[in-house]
């Protein structure tokens, strides 16, 4: 499954992957809040379907794209090995009413279970 397909308010994101995220990502930061609420950033290298001319040239002027996302009513959340985290394939699921993370490889792990997960902005960087 696409895991645009889960995010709310996922227009620009849908012009910006028209085929989809299908490159490993980086989970670069979770962030917890009050009642629930909570931050996560993902990192995709994957080159975008549309040229976004205040970003440049992807391979030139940038060739990480970071998408700010925001979610509501964290239930379960399970970290092994944050430091070792790296790029890997990152599954979100809808199962009944929550949607569920997981992220993981052979020397860490990422899980976390929720109920909604909105975009909120793109940035860019050269790594």
């Amino acid at each position: 499954m696409n895991p645009i397909d889960i995010i709310d308010n996922k227009t620009f994101l849908n012009q910006l992957f028209a085929e989809g995220l299908t490159d490993k990502m980086l989970i670069g930061q979770a962030g917890l809040d009050v009642d629930g609420r909570f931050s996560l950033n993902l990192h995709t290298m994957q080159k975008p379907s549309k040229e976004i001319t205040k970003w440049g040239k992807h391979g030139i002027d940038y060739d990480v794209i970071v998408i700010t996302l925001i979610g509501s009513n964290i239930t379960k959340l399970s970290i092994e090995n944050w430091r070792d985290i790296s790029y890997a394939p990152i599954t979100l699921e809808k199962r009944d009413e929550l949607i569920r993370l997981t992220s993981s490889n052979e020397n860490w792990a990422f899980t976390a279970e929720f109920e909604s997960l909105g975009f909120q902005r793109c940035s860019t960087y050269f790594s």
